[in-house]
């Protein structure tokens, strides 16, 4: 459950954000999506009522392993799982807008599950203005602070959590945030050698600083790699 008090909601940007997540998860119905039963306000509090995912955060699951980052085959199985979660989002009309490992569950059978959609919009709104979002997951369109459409933000995130996945640190990393910007806004990384061809070739097309030039998720999970 993910309780809310209902003083924190007197704020009417909070108390839309909530609604606004509650309607999306409640349109949303997909294996790697966690699923929203019920809602109940109780006056005090208002309750979500969820699926129970019992799994750990993605980061910590990598963390655990022994070289912290993952093999191609397993980095590939866990990945596929989230782009077809997020091509089923953009396929009714959703961004998530806040794709990271801690908004990754993943359970004993190693199945995924988005669990986080506070900062998810409808596609249909149009092109968006606001700055938010965790830093080293942002897109170049949002660092800039330009209008952006929802869609290829979360093509970028998906680029940052498969180069997480196969290394086990961040494409863009910085202690400072304007040198963080600016790399990102550069869109240049370094390339590990033990990453495949194939893998380098993917990572490429989801890290495109021109957002129009970003692959797709549909076209993602046409990738040779998956197949």
């Amino acid at each position: 459950m993910k309780i809310y008090a209902k003083n924190a909601l007197s704020d009417p940007l909070n108390k839309a954000s909530l609604v606004k997540e509650i309607k999306i998860l409640e349109r949303l119905s997909h294996p790697n999506i966690i699923k929203i039963y019920d809602c109940i306000d109780s006056g005090k509090v208002v309750v979500i009522v969820q699926e129970l995912v019992q799994g750990i955060i993605l980061s910590e699951y990598i963390a655990y392993t022994k070289e912290q980052r993952l093999d191609q085959p397993k980095a590939l199985k866990i990945f596929k799982q989230i782009v077809s979660a997020v091509e089923y989002c953009h396929s009714k009309g959703i961004a998530h807008r806040d794709l990271k490992l801690e908004n990754l569950m993943i359970t004993k059978e190693e199945e995924i599950k988005i669990i986080d959609f506070g900062l998810s919009v409808q596609v249909k709104e149009g092109k968006i203005k606001i700055f938010s979002g965790t830093p080293a997951y942002m897109a170049p369109e949002v660092i800039t602070r330009a209008e952006y459409e929802g869609p290829p933000t979360d093509i970028w995130a998906l680029g940052v959590i498969f180069y997480f996945l196969l290394t086990g640190y961040f494409p863009f990393s910085s202690s400072v945030e304007s040198e963080l910007y600016r790399l990102i806004a550069k869109g240049s990384y370094a390339i590990p050698k033990y990453i495949s061809l194939e893998a380098q070739k993917l990572l490429a097309a989801m890290l495109k600083v021109d957002a129009k030039k970003r692959i797709t998720t549909d076209k993602l999970l046409k990738s040779s790699l998956f197949n």
